[in-house]
């Protein structure tokens, strides 16, 4: 079984390569999960990421739901405004109803005595 150099040199550099990524990732990662710690707490000042895509995202189908929801509830209260105006109507008409058959009443006793 022949080694061939050229092979083990690529090997032994794409080896090296991998070994400084982790060692450059090992003091990164550290500072990027502090880094997104902090801007959670205090408030992101730099470019979007997909976090704050998200999370804008979020905000606005919430905001979409509650104008929905604001918008339900506006036609139900110009309905309910439709609805207490008419009962209001049908009100008087019962309260005339009431005082007509009253006063035919008084007028039906007041006969019945002089007659």
């Amino acid at each position: 079984m022949e080694i061939n150099d050229k092979k083990t040199e690529q090997l032994m550099e794409k080896l090296e390569y991998a070994i400084d990524t982790l060692g450059k990732m090992d003091s990164w990662l550290p500072q990027a999960i502090h880094n997104a710690i902090d801007n959670a707490l205090h408030g992101h000042s730099g470019t979007l990421d997909r976090v704050d895509i998200d999370r804008m995202t979020k905000e606005r189908k919430e905001d979409d739901k509650m104008q929905a929801e604001i918008s339900t509830l506006y036609t139900q209260i110009q309905e309910s405004q439709k609805q207490t105006k008419e009962i209001a109507k049908q009100t008087r008409y019962v309260l005339y109803t009431v005082l007509i058959t009253l006063g035919g009443l008084i007028f039906t006793i007041i006969l019945q005595a002089l007659t």
